[in-house]
């Protein structure tokens, strides 16, 4: 009987978080087909208005890449919003690291997404080849960074540095900003589904979809707790040549 109670005791917390699992999934599920009527209202718009853009316009037509690119992935993320494991949702592909993170900044410029927060991406001209799902690690980094321009949202000068490095094994991306950063009482939870800010504002999606999809592509994001002023994210992917994004 003692045996029967201890396997009770070790089985009730798993029961517990997969229920809490599958109600997150029925969430994202609902969500997901909220989001996709609309996207498909606006990406069918798009398409039509976009026979009329002029063609000799390169702002125009620029502008008109970055929202091809965008509707594109944002398809791809709303079929794995809250998602454990990402295969089959983008197919791995060749692509460039540093590439990502500019192509991230863009669309936030482009969007008007930071505010008043300068981005100093310190890696451009360099070049960080890798077999990845390009959509799901661009989303990383806009999460970073859109964080980090609401956390800085009433600063005069907020500053986002982007430094990018090649170790031996790794690639390195670490982004910090000179906000308010992360109390030291939070700073564990930040990679959890939701967690609770002292406001009582609920959030933490962000950080924990970043989580999974790094750690999926065998990498790791951490957060620099030696950080004496503002956020520092550390963000470690392997090269090439270790493998793409694992199928779980």
């Amino acid at each position: 009987m003692e045996e029967d109670n201890v396997k009770i005791e070790e089985v009730e917390p798993m029961l517990a978080l997969d229920e809490k699992l599958v109600f997150l999934r029925n969430i994202s599920s609902e969500i997901s087909h909220e989001i996709n009527n609309p996207l498909f209202a606006i990406s069918n718009s798009y398409q039509l208005i976009k026979k009329y853009l002029p063609t000799d316009n390169e702002r125009v037509t620029q502008a008109a890449g970055v929202l091809d690119r965008e509707l594109k992935r944002f398809r791809n993320l709303t079929r794995n919003l809250f998602s454990f494991t990402l295969n089959a949702v983008e197919e791995p592909a060749q692509a460039d690291l540093i590439a990502l993170v500019g192509a991230a900044v863009e669309v936030l410029d482009s969007s008007n997404s930071l505010g008043k927060t300068e981005v100093d991406f310190k890696g451009r001209g360099l070049s960080f080849p890798l077999y990845c799902r390009p959509g799901s690690l661009q989303q990383v980094f806009i999460n970073l960074l859109k964080n980090s321009a609401a956390a800085m949202a009433g600063k005069s000068k907020g500053k986002v540095v982007i430094e990018a490095a090649e170790e031996e094994q790794d690639y390195r991306i670490d982004v910090i900003d000179n906000g308010p950063g992360i109390p030291g009482s939070i700073k564990a939870q930040v990679f959890l589904p939701v967690w609770e800010h002292g406001s009582g504002k609920i959030v933490g999606v962000g950080l924990y979809i970043s989580f999974n999809i790094i750690t999926n592509h065998g990498g790791t994001i951490t957060l620099d707790g030696s950080s004496k002023q503002g956020a520092h994210f550390i963000i470690k992917i392997p090269k090439a040549d270790q493998g793409g994004p694992k199928n779980g």
